[in-house]
């Protein structure tokens, strides 16, 4: 019987679906931290994560494929603390402060830009210089 190069094909073809359903692996389990206590950012809404950089990162998650992700709510500085021992993967919103915490670099970056702004009404600052932050 002469083989037409068909039925190779279909061997082929089979051994591959075959090989790809066993090695595929479950998905793979990450926990990402987020700032508890940093509103309307990132913060713990009855012991689950929320804000704005919440939503941003669950819109990411939703696109990426072979990740089961729990993100969990802690303070700042527990988080930072299991990122710089190891035991922790990802905190944020995430900050650069290679000065103070150069095992961040090159892993930070910006999920939004912030613009800080203090707002102060004049009575309260009538008849008074003006110190920061303690007058505002």
């Amino acid at each position: 019987m002469m083989d037409t190069g068909g039925s190779r094909i279909l061997l082929t073809v089979m051994a591959t679906a075959l090989l790809t359903g066993i090695a595929r692996a479950d998905d793979i389990a990450v926990t990402i931290y987020a700032d508890a206590g940093y509103p309307p950012y990132s913060y713990d809404q009855g012991g689950k994560a929320a804000g704005l950089y919440h939503e941003i990162v669950t819109a990411a998650l939703a696109r990426m494929h072979g990740y089961k992700v729990a993100i969990k709510p802690l303070p700042w500085k527990r988080g930072m603390a299991l990122l710089q021992s190891g035991a922790g993967f990802a905190l944020y919103p995430p900050y650069m402060n290679t000065r103070d915490e150069p095992w961040t670099w090159p892993y930070s970056r910006p999920l939004h830009e912030e613009h800080v702004v203090a707002v102060c009404r004049k009575s309260v600052l009538k008849g008074r210089g003006r110190q920061w932050p303690q007058d505002f």
